[in-house]
């Protein structure tokens, strides 16, 4: 009996190990092919993930979705920056009263600008002063030659001019005093530091590539070569 008994243990053993193995394959089975005991057909699993897949679908839509509308955002914002780099449409207005009184007589070589008056250089060697309109307040005869190039500090007091003459003046606007920088070669550009009357100081340029700067030291003014060549 006990022999029975190892073998009847034995053999339920390996009947439920058989039983285990064959309901695990068909329950496998089952899961694979989707129908019952009795044969019907039954709601395979992977339809049920496919209410998964549609979901991962609507979601890839949003994203499209969103992608689009960021996309259309940013042609609009390019769309105005592009209108805010339009050049500004400009109103032209011919100067007259003393403007084409000094054109008979004279030739304009440079000019500079002011929120409030205009300035001109000729070719006589005259700075004209006008007012927006053309009309002339000041004129100064500064050089002996044509004026090359004219400065303006910001606050409209001073005026810097060169010419071939060798000359930078720097004129006060309200005093009329110039005052004069000789160099040793024509000059032909100028440029006063933008605190100029507070303190003095201006860069200017001669024909071969040459570079000053000018400005206050304990021994008085001083030109300083700061740059030589083209």
């Amino acid at each position: 009996r006990a022999e029975n008994g190892d073998v009847k243990k034995r053999g339920d053993g390996q009947d439920w190990k058989e039983n285990k193995r064959s309901g695990g394959l068909a329950s496998s089975h089952n899961t694979d092919t989707n129908e019952d005991e009795e044969g019907d057909s039954v709601t395979p699993r992977r339809q049920m993930g496919t209410s998964y897949d549609y979901d991962e679908d609507e979601d890839e839509e949003e994203d499209d979705y969103d992608e689009d509308e960021m996309d259309e955002e940013d042609e609009d914002e390019d769309e105005e920056d592009d209108d805010d780099e339009e050049e500004p449409i400009l109103k032209y207005q011919r100067l007259d009263e003393s403007v084409p009184e000094i054109l008979q007589k004279d030739s304009i070589c440079c000019f500079a600008a002011h929120e409030k008056f205009l300035v001109v250089g000729t070719k006589s060697g005259a700075i004209h002063i006008l007012d927006l309109n053309g009309n002339e307040s000041v004129k100064l005869n500064t050089h002996a030659g044509p004026i090359n190039f004219l400065s303006l500090d910001p606050s409209g007091d001073f005026v810097a001019s060169c010419a071939n003459d060798g000359q930078v003046i720097v004129t006060n606007l309200f005093s009329r005093n110039p005052k004069q920088y000789r160099f040793n070669q024509p000059m032909t550009c100028v440029c006063l530091s933008p605190s100029y009357s507070q303190k003095p100081m201006f860069v200017a340029g001669g024909p071969g590539g040459e570079l000053y700067l000018n400005q206050k030291s304990f021994f008085g003014d001083s030109n300083r070569l700061i740059h030589k060549g083209g």
